[in-house]
């Protein structure tokens, strides 16, 4: 909120309702990247790193530890894939 000169107060962007939505929106865009772009990059590493026991079957979609740590996997196997395209790890 800022005062005006005559004293009232203005949302300066956005209004509550517009904030809410906007929420919404980023939220699911969130969950959307986490369970459809990064389980399946962190799926086959974790596969190989413990020797096909994790994750099992129908861990996709689910709130388990599973899924969340095949998603962290997953990012972290984005992150280095990114700096290593940005050749962070050259050492010049």
């Amino acid at each position: 909120m800022v005062a005006t000169a005559n004293g009232e107060n203005v949302s300066v962007i956005f209004t509550r309702e517009t904030r809410a939505l906007l929420d919404g929106l980023l939220s699911a865009l969130a969950e959307f990247i986490t369970e459809l772009i990064l389980y399946p990059i962190g799926w086959p590493v974790l596969k190989l790193l413990t020797l096909g026991k994790y994750p099992v079957k129908g861990s996709w979609l689910a709130e388990t530890n599973q899924a969340n740590w095949t998603r962290a996997t997953g990012l972290a196997v984005l992150v280095i894939a990114v700096m290593a395209a940005a050749h962070q790890f050259s050492g010049y």
